[in-house]
């Protein structure tokens, strides 16, 4: 019998499946599928208008590509010969639920509210209270804090969930859980409410020690959100754990066998590392896509200024990772290719047969760097590392009548 393992990437706009061969370690089938809702930036599917800075996921929208992606690279797979099954996602994507892990947005009551939406990673509709937790960090001396490059981000996780409590505060208080969406996704496997010590300690200020922020740091803050621990809810799992077992209601709908070890979750960058094979003490890998990672394994978790994260089981199981990176890559080459490219690339890269991104990658192949005299600032949506300030902007200098 052949042993595959199933791997699912939850991303910005789409989410993947990966059956992985483990005798070749040969991709034995891929499968793809996109967002309907995409990121919600403007409006909720009820045309509710969204404030500035939003960046909203529709929960369903996961499930649904759950199902469609499984169901895609199990043909002709028998059922148990899956042995495993791994989830990463974009992290610091924030959802609301009810003890039965319903997500509150999808209930008819919370529809229409945004605070009660899953907020994407880079959602900045929190950047007043990530200062206001920064500071008092800061007031109290909060050891933590160190670790986390001395800031505190917008796109991290909890200034995202106060901004609820503040904000929205029925949203808030009818949430029996506040999680990562990759732990929904795994308690959505496994039944099971578990945490990925990763992802906690990565995004959430957790560390091994001392666990999460406590309330009292909280109520110095914001007093709306002083049990925001208690909503936290679920045991805390270590990278390369198992996290739960596939219920038969998921295997009955995915068509895989019950029983099936589902790992804790892994942010989708970080899996990159031991994905690479960078898996000794030193190793640096840089992962590109929506955003830039930048991730060192480490013996020791150090604080140092302006990374984003020093935390244990961060890449590889038993080390510390080091974390910083931009939080606008591809980002920005989709705004260039949708604003700034005139219609007569688009024309020559249709009658080439190429997407317009790869047609302009040639054409930029072309040229030395710095030949065509200008210097760009790639804030576009902020910046991470080093400084940590998302209400920081691009620019674009040496533009000229000639400039193509």
């Amino acid at each position: 019998m052949k042993k595959y393992a199933l791997g699912l990437d939850y991303g910005t706009l789409s989410v993947r499946a990966l059956l992985l061969d483990l005798e070749s370690c040969e991709e034995a089938a891929t499968a793809v599928y996109e967002y309907p809702h995409g990121v919600m930036t403007e409006t909720l599917p009820d045309g509710t208008a969204l404030p500035a800075d939003f960046a909203l996921e529709h929960p369903q929208d996961f499930l649904d590509g759950l199902e469609v992606v499984v169901r895609e690279v199990m043909k002709g797979v028998a059922p148990e010969e899956v042995v495993g099954i791994g989830v990463d996602i974009t992290s610091a994507t924030v959802l609301f639920t009810d003890e039965k892990g319903v997500p509150l947005c999808l209930k008819p009551e919370f529809a229409n509210r945004p605070h009660a939406w899953m907020k994407l990673w880079k959602h900045h509709g929190a950047l007043e209270e990530a200062a206001r937790l920064q500071a008092v960090a800061e007031e109290r001396g909060e050891s933590w804090l160190n670790y986390y490059g001395g800031w505190i981000s917008s796109e991290l996780f909890l200034p995202k969930a106060v901004e609820t409590a503040v904000k929205d505060p029925e949203a808030f208080a009818a949430s029996y859980n506040i999680l990562e969406a990759a732990d929904w996704i795994v308690w959505v496997l496994t039944g099971e409410m578990t945490r990925s010590a990763t992802l906690a300690g990565c995004n959430s200020n957790y560390r091994m020690d001392t666990g999460y922020p406590s309330k009292e740091y909280f109520k110095a803050a914001y007093p709306q959100a002083e049990n925001l621990p208690d909503k936290l809810v679920g045991k805390i799992v270590r990278l390369g754990d198992t996290a739960g077992y596939l219920t038969q209601e998921m295997a009955d709908k995915l068509g895989l066998k019950a029983g099936t070890p589902v790992g804790a979750s892994i942010v989708d960058s970080h899996a990159g590392v031991i994905g690479c094979g960078a898996a000794s003490v030193g190793d640096m890998v840089a992962v590109f896509g929506t955003t830039t990672n930048n991730m060192l394994n480490a013996v020791e978790g150090e604080g140092i200024y302006g990374i984003q994260s020093s935390t244990m089981d961060a890449n590889v199981p038993g080390l510390y990772g080091y974390e910083g990176g931009q939080n606008c890559v591809g980002d920005a080459f989709a705004w260039f290719a949708e604003n700034c490219v005139p219609k007569a690339y688009y024309d020559a890269a249709k009658a080439a047969d190429m997407p317009i991104q790869a047609y302009l990658t040639e054409k930029a192949a072309l040229l030395k760097p710095g030949e065509s005299g200008l210097l760009a600032l790639d804030w576009f949506n902020g910046v991470r590392s080093p400084l940590m300030d998302f209400s920081l902007t691009a620019s674009i200098v040496g533009l000229t009548i000639r400039t193509k």
